[in-house]
Formats: C-alpha cells, structure tokens, sequence
C-alpha cells in the first residue's frame, strides 16, 4: 500500500487495544462511494486507497468534523419531540440479548448508508453491523428509530413519525410485536400487545380529547372478545365485542341510572335482555329487534307485574297483571299510571373512534 496524507482504518480481529479504539478513532465514519452532506464534514486530506476499507469495502477515517450531520437531517418537530419525552431505558432490554462473539457492543459511530437515505448513529459490532444502543433516520420518510439494534435490525425503543405520533415497545421482524405504547398525535394512548403492526391482544386505549377508553382485547387492531368501554359522557358498556362491534352478550350503563343486560347484534340490542330504569323503578324483560322491544314481554312497576305487548319500542296492549304470583281484575287496575318508559340509545358509532380502523 502507498503513501497517504490520511491513513484508513481497519480493523483487525486480532488487535489487542480493542477497548481502546473508541478513544483512538473520530466517532464518525461513512460508506464508500457516499457523498457528505455540504459543509458538514471535511475530507479534503482523506486520499485513502479503497482496497484498506472493510466495512462493505467501506469504513474510512474522515477529517474533523465541524457540525454534527446527523441532527441537522432530523426533522426539527421529531427533534422537539423526542427531547421533551423522559429519556429511553433500554438496559434492561440490553441484559436480555445474548450478544455473539462477533456481534457484540464494540465502538460507537455514525455512518450513512448507500441509498444515501439513512443515516445512523450508535453502537456496532466487530462485523460492523448495528448492535446495541443507536439512533436510525430515514431521511425520505422523516421517521427516527432510537433505541436497541441488533444485527443491523431495529429491535427496542421509540419510533417517532412525521405526523408526531410515536411508538415505545418490542420489534421484531421489522414491525410491532409484545409489548408496546402508541401515542398519537391527537392525544390518543394506545398501551398493549402489538402483532404485526396491529393491536393484538389485551390493551387499553385512552381518547384524550373526549374523555372515552377502552380496556380489553384487541385483534387485527380492532375490539374483539371481552372488554369494556367508558364514554366521555358517563355512560359505558362491558361485555361482548366483535370487529369493534357490540356482538354477544354486554351490559350497557346509561349516566341517569339506566341499565340493559342481554343480547346484541351489531351494536344493538338483539335477543333477549332485560332494561332497568332505577329512576322510574321500572325493569322490562323482553325480546328485542335492532334496538327495539318487540312481542310478548314484562314490565315490573311497584310490586306489580304487567304482561304486554310491543312492536318496534311501542306498547301497543296490556295483557294482564300480577302481583304476589296472583292475577288480579284489569277492571280494578288504573293502567294510566304506568310510567312513560324512554329507552335510551346506545349512541355508540365506531368512526367516532379514531385509530380502530386497523393498520395506522
């Protein structure tokens, strides 16, 4: 090898001062063939000859550096962003991976990759792939990765999007899986199991704007199983979801001490259920049709039980009535007291939750 004014450097598996390249070496290195970006960094005295580079035939020495290239590219709100959040604990994460031999935590660096498109900084690995504590830019995109990688995959931490929203948690295979946090940038908080970039499992979701949550499971993103949902205005469901439907069995609450408990079928009551209204001390137990009682059904009312019988919500005929287990003479019944029952509407419409159409 000739003569240069910038000698490259190379490292070598068998180098006994390993623990102290990171003093040795500029922390910023960057890919052959790659442009810097203007007036970032010097190389005017770097002529090094291409067969001593050995990161992708890559890693060089560069001159000193006069401004950091990597915070300049970042967008400035994701910037703002990640600074105002508490700081990223990976340690623990850390403790768990089993770095090999050659994948091991060895110097820390920044680099540009080839597509002139990525930049990253952090910790790398004697093969020269990113492991352990770093930071990933996508320039294109404006999305930064900051946490733990392993064998050049993003593995840990926060991802932070153009939009604001970000995401805390596990990754694997390039997208959410485990565990995970998801803040929107509309306030909304996811908190749960992630599969495939999906919300999968048990979770809860926090509406900030409008005071609604949710708590329970989640698949392909959307209410499935059991779980309970609380309204901003004070009303709340508990029971059956499908498809972010009301679908099975639930109780619906109302604020003004009102109660169903039975069937549904997408998001109305559907079957047999029974209504209580502790404010007009009324419980009918019927059969419903889209939201509606309908047929034969039983109104309890002060001790008194009225048999009746309605289509589409309205009482159309009192049967007969019964108190103590014994009917008694409809003649001697003053029906007009029966209250005016109003049965309350579920007033659950899921395009008025934002986030649970899916994939974000």
């Amino acid at each position: 090898m000739g003569e240069h004014s910038c000698k490259c450097l190379r490292y070598n598996p068998k180098d006994k001062e390993e623990a102290n390249l990171e003093n040795n070496y500029i922390n910023t290195y960057s890919f052959r063939n790659e442009k810097t970006i203007n007036n970032t960094l010097d190389i005017s005295n770097c002529n090094s000859d291409t067969n001593d580079r050995s990161f992708f035939n890559g890693i060089q020495k560069i001159g000193q550096i006069t401004k950091n290239p990597f915070y300049e590219i970042i967008n400035p709100s994701i910037l703002n962003l990640k600074n105002s959040l508490p700081p990223l604990n990976i340690n623990s994460k850390i403790n768990l991976i089993n770095f090999s031999s050659n994948n091991k935590k060895y110097l820390k660096s920044s680099i540009k990759l080839f597509n002139e498109d990525l930049f990253y900084q952090g910790e790398w690995s004697k093969n020269y792939k990113m492991n352990g504590k770093g930071l990933m830019y996508i320039i294109q995109r404006e999305i930064l990765f900051e946490g733990l990688f392993q064998n050049n995959t993003f593995i840990f931490g926060r991802i932070y999007y153009p939009d604001l929203t970000y995401y805390e948690g596990d990754v694997i295979n390039s997208r959410k899986n485990g565990c995970g946090k998801i803040v929107f940038n509309d306030g909304c908080i996811f908190k749960g199991n992630f599969k495939d970039d999906l919300f999968d499992g048990q979770g809860e979701i926090n509406w900030s704007k409008n005071g609604n949550s949710y708590i329970g499971g989640f698949s392909y993103g959307k209410f499935n199983g059991k779980g309970k949902l609380k309204f901003g205005n004070g009303n709340s469901y508990e029971g059956d979801f499908k498809n972010n439907n009301f679908e099975g069995n639930g109780i619906f609450n109302w604020k003004d001490y009102k109660k169903y408990i039975g069937k549904y079928h997408n998001n109305k009551r559907n079957g047999k259920g029974i209504f209580y209204s502790d404010k007009e001390n009324v419980i009918i137990e019927g059969n419903w049709i889209n939201g509606n009682i309908n047929g034969h059904s039983t109104i309890e009312y002060f001790n008194k039980i009225y048999y009746t019988e309605w289509i589409n919500g309205n009482l159309m005929k009192i049967l007969k009535v019964a108190t103590n287990g014994k009917l008694i003479n409809m003649e001697d019944e003053d029906l007009t007291k029966i209250p005016q029952i109003s049965f309350e509407k579920e007033d659950f419409f899921p395009e008025n939750f934002p986030h649970l159409s899916g994939k974000f």
